[in-house]
């Protein structure tokens, strides 16, 4: 009798349950990535995503020689990261994918006294780690960061100018109408600033790179004047509270994506952006009411 069936016997009805689930989440990433390797760029690229694929089909086999099981790959997980690949990029989706390995390694460690190959097996995972860090930047990446930009000089402009003129105004059609003005003027400012900034410093089609950036800040534009024209003008106040709900949610999203593609510490960069942009809307709200006070302008 081999060692793994001798080993079976005297699993735990938990150390069991987890190696079912650590292997099928092995299953599941080797086949997203087999896929990422034949379509990201780059040989280099090409080889780690490879080279992870095998790695964690070898771990299934581990978990199977325990658990004597035959799995296939959840297609819905593997749908999930194969649209996330083509919506943000394959090193987006890889790099998601290798972060969600928090509870993996605590399993990890959990099984060590029972299967002893779960050690080597979680100093592999975080190898893995180590070779995404070293893939080149697919050139999507950059485009999405134009947009990623956009989205961040429009929320802190838009969400300083409507905490500034709602309570001002106190007409949610009045305030809505100045900030999408404001926002169409602003996403061809910074589309043409983005235009000549990447072909000044060579960097990609300047063209792309202000499409992409103008895409972001009208969107954002777009997702932030929504509750001032779905709510009555007098809602005033719910309309900025939930024009501000939504910002947070940009904010989280914005931040989760530079984390992740730039590996950054989440918590600390979204705190660090929602507590500027709280500052600079207080700020521009006490300007706006102070300037209409002296100026003797009453809305």
């Amino acid at each position: 009798m081999s060692e793994q069936a001798v080993a079976k016997k005297q699993l735990s009805a938990a150390a069991l349950q987890r190696l079912k689930e650590l292997q099928q989440k092995e299953i599941t990433e080797s086949a997203v990535y087999e896929y990422l390797a034949g379509k990201v760029k780059g040989e280099d690229n090409r080889k780690i995503m490879a080279r992870l694929s095998k790695d964690e089909l070898r771990h299934y086999n581990v978990w199977k020689g325990y658990t004597g099981i035959d799995m296939q790959p959840q297609k819905s997980h593997v749908l999930f990261h194969k649209l996330m690949a083509r919506i943000f990029g394959y090193t987006f989706a890889a790099k998601v994918m290798e972060n969600n390995e928090g509870r993996a390694q605590r399993d990890y460690d959990a099984l060590t006294a029972e299967v002893p190959e779960s050690a080597q097996i979680r100093d592999e995972e975080v190898i893995h780690e180590a070779a995404l860090l070293k893939m080149t930047k697919e050139e999507s990446l950059s485009y999405i960061g134009s947009i990623v930009l956009g989205l961040n000089d429009a929320l802190m402009e838009l969400v300083a100018l409507l905490s500034g003129i709602t309570f001002t105004l106190q007409d949610t059609k009045m305030a809505g109408l100045a900030a999408l003005i404001v926002g169409i003027c602003s996403t061809l400012a910074v589309g043409a600033t983005e235009f000549l900034a990447a072909r000044s410093q060579g960097h990609g089609s300047g063209m792309k790179a202000a499409l992409y950036t103008g895409l972001g800040f009208f969107l954002t534009t777009l997702l932030l004047v929504i509750p001032y024209f779905a709510l009555p003008s007098e809602a005033f106040t719910a309309a900025f509270i939930c024009m501000a709900v939504i910002a947070v949610i940009i904010i989280a999203l914005f931040n989760y994506y530079v984390s992740v593609v730039n590996n950054f510490n989440f918590k600390a960069r979204f705190f660090q952006m929602l507590a500027i942009s709280t500052v600079i809307g207080a700020v521009v709200y006490l300007v706006a009411h102070t300037a209409g006070g002296l100026l003797g302008v009453h809305l």
